[in-house]
């Protein structure tokens, strides 16, 4: 693979970085990890418990909801597992918030619904995203930045560009039409 092209740390360049692909939980497989006591309590060691909400102090994805790792075996939703473990089942709905935090694990906060019930809160919590439109220019500078090892967030400190947009951007997924200076996660040959 071209390494010019590659989105990793330099010193990952280096070692032929090859990152560890971690596996999603099924329903079942969740219900049955949220179970042990064991990974209860790794669980709740990474909770803070206020009044109201119950904080995932964890890992976080982009848009601010826990990711619940058990080492390099699998990972979930923080507040998907802690549905499973409180509830005893999941089923292939999602897992919404009453309380509106993504990082709350709370179980009286959370409760199963369909997408498009997710989608009508949304709505009804003002919470829809409104798309921005940013020139060839900034995207292209953006690209260059990153090719040139500038950190995620210094980028998004000069332009102004959300996080999760960014990283589209530099994925190529936010862009109209296809481009050909995606850039690619290293990848070692063995």
């Amino acid at each position: 693979m071209n390494q010019s092209n590659c989105i990793c740390p330099p010193s990952a360049k280096k070692e032929g970085h090859l990152a560890p692909k971690l596996k999603r939980l099924r329903r079942e497989e969740m219900v049955r990890e949220a179970e042990d006591p064991e990974n209860q309590r790794l669980f709740w060691e990474k909770v803070h418990k206020t009044e109201k909400c119950w904080k995932w102090k964890g890992r976080k994805n982009d848009d601010g909801y826990g990711r619940f790792q058990k080492g390099s075996a699998w990972i979930v939703f923080a507040h998907r597992f802690s549905y499973a473990m409180n509830s005893g089942k999941i089923t292939d709905q999602s897992v919404l918030h009453t309380c509106d935090n993504p990082a709350c694990v709370n179980p009286d906060h959370l409760y199963q619904g369909t997408q498009k019930q997710n989608m009508l809160d949304m709505r009804k919590r003002r919470r829809e995203v409104k798309a921005i439109k940013y020139s060839n220019e900034i995207v292209e500078s953006a690209i260059s930045m990153r090719r040139d090892g500038f950190t995620y967030k210094e980028i998004r400190e000069k332009y102004g560009i959300a996080r999760g947009t960014l990283r589209g951007i530099i994925k190529g997924v936010n862009r109209s039409k296809p481009v050909n200076h995606v850039l690619k996660p290293c990848r070692s040959n063995p």
